[in-house]
Order: structure tokens, then sequence, then C-alpha cells
């Protein structure tokens, strides 16, 4: 037997096999769970709010995913303009599962500085995310 599911939005779904030949259906099978992709849902800094100028050196870069995920799964780098990566330590919010923290181990100099973020897996589908997310930001 060969199934297709159509796309559906996250939850459960039931799902009906009707075998053609015979014009019988089956009873529905409540089994079916569609999830949602695991996607980056807000940052801080946010690059949306501030301009060209730049902003002052933060203290720890905040990521928030859509769903909660697995903290060992996670990943968070800093670049600076000339690619070097930035030293510093990953934590999970206790109260918010789905926000991490990046906290460099120095104060970031004035410059551009490219956040990375991937690797990311949800905790109920085991689904991970389907590409890096990368924003930008400029320290004064």
């Amino acid at each position: 037997m060969r199934a297709r599911v159509p796309p559906g939005i996250a939850g459960p779904a039931d799902i009906v096999v009707h075998y053609v030949k015979s014009k019988v259906k089956s009873m529905p099978f409540k089994g079916f769970q569609y999830f949602d992709e695991v996607m980056v849902s807000a940052t801080e800094p946010d690059p949306m709010m501030f301009g060209s100028e730049g902003i002052d050196a933060p203290s720890k870069i905040t990521v928030t995913f859509n769903q909660n995920v697995e903290a060992t799964s996670v990943i968070i780098w800093i670049t600076d303009i000339r690619g070097n990566r930035i030293a510093g330590i990953i934590n999970q919010d206790v109260s918010n599962p789905k926000k991490f923290t990046f906290s460099p181990f120095s104060l970031l100099k004035s410059g551009t500085y490219t956040v990375t973020v991937g690797g990311a897996q949800s905790i109920g589908s085991g689904m991970a995310m389907p590409c890096d997310f990368t924003f930008s930001f400029t320290v004064k």
C-alpha cells in the first residue's frame, strides 16, 4: 500500500484509507500528527529595531524558537567581520525552554557581527531546523 498525506496545519489529524477497487473506506486513524518546522521566532538584539548607527555591545544574544527544542542540539555562534568566531557559552532559559542565550566571554568591540543559529531539534517530533538562521548587527 502507498499513501499520500496532504499538507496540513500542526496538530493531530485523522487519516482515512480508501481502497479504490472496493470503494470501502477505513475507520479514521487517530494517531497521525502534523508538526511545524523548527524555526527562530525572535532574536535580541532584533536587527529590525536599530538603525545603521549600531547598538551598544550586548552582554548576550537571545534566540527564541517557535517550539521546545533539545537543549543539546542548539548551535549558536557569532563571527566578526573577518570571519573570526567569538568564544562564548550557550544556555537555555529555565523559565522558557524555547529561549536560549549566547553569552560572549568578552565584551564585543565596535564592528559588525553575524549570528548563526542551527541544529535545533524539536522535542515533540525530532524534526531539525531545515537550514541555518543568520542575522547581523553592528556595535558602535
